[in-house]
């Protein structure tokens, strides 16, 4: 049977210039979105896609970044144009709800924002494709359990737009204010890129391990992918944020309510 879950997102919509949230009330026609509604990865992807197991396609020469670094993928694997990002970690178990961890990946311009709505792609069955082609979500794993990457996305760098500048690698606890979880309570965070140029020999050919204190952050950005002297660069970023999904919504140019617990 189908797995699904009903957040009470009414909608989202571009942030106003100012920095204010609109009203929902006057926002254009075709901003006012849907309910929202939430797969599991089972109704997208079977799992054993989503739980491969992270040493299958390890490079030994794969390199292991720290917090800040940054890597100029032109000159390190000139022939890469397609990638699989893979996001893994370890909630510690306790007697409430279990964990679920959100991996989501915003497209956005020069200035840090998305150019509308649906350059998220995320856990919702409407948002899980770029229209671009570009970046598609692999399944929404709703509890992390198991070895291997927790939850995927794949990038094709050649379907990018060209307005598109940063490719936002995100991770985000599921109503995590209402379960009362924060990244502290969270070990063995980690993405890591797999070269899918050539589905023959993929590799493994970076990795960023988060070791953070993050007790009081509810979503936090791992990565980006961006644009730099007509190649593709990685940054490691290990940024927190309270506020959950919706708080890296707003960081990127979306307002969007706070995700509800089941």
């Amino acid at each position: 049977m189908q797995d699904i879950r009903a957040p009470a997102w009414p909608g989202i919509a571009p942030i106003h210039p100012n920095g204010s949230m609109p009203d929902q009330g006057s926002l254009p026609l075709h901003l006012k979105l849907q309910r929202l509604t939430r797969v599991s990865a089972e109704a997208a992807v079977c799992q054993s896609c989503i739980k491969s197991e992270v040493r299958s396609h390890l490079n030994p020469m794969s390199i292991n970044l720290s917090k800040g670094q940054r890597l100029d993928l032109s000159k390190t694997n000139p022939t890469l144009t397609q990638l699989t990002v893979g996001l893994g970690w370890n909630p510690r178990r306790t007697t409430g709800k279990e964990f679920d961890l959100d991996a989501t990946a915003f497209l956005v311009k020069a200035d840090g924002k998305v150019r509308t709505e649906k350059d998220i792609v995320f856990y919702n069955k409407d948002y899980q494709n770029h229209a671009s082609g570009a970046v598609r979500h692999g399944g929404d794993n709703r509890d992390g359990q198991g070895d291997g990457d927790d939850e995927k996305l794949f990038v094709n760098l050649t379907k990018l737009p060209a307005d598109i500048d940063k490719v936002v690698i995100a991770v985000s606890i599921f109503a995590a204010r209402k379960r009362r979880q924060n990244f502290g309570m969270v070990d063995g965070a980690y993405v890591r890129l797999v070269d899918e140029s050539q589905p023959a020999a993929q590799q493994e050919i970076l990795r960023y391990d988060l070791s953070e204190d993050a007790s009081s952050v509810t979503a936090m950005i791992f990565a980006r992918l961006y644009r730099k002297d007509g190649g593709w660069r990685f940054e490691a970023v290990g940024q927190g944020f309270e506020g959950g999904l919706a708080r890296l919504c707003q960081e990127h140019g979306i307002a969007a309510e706070e995700e509800q617990d089941d």
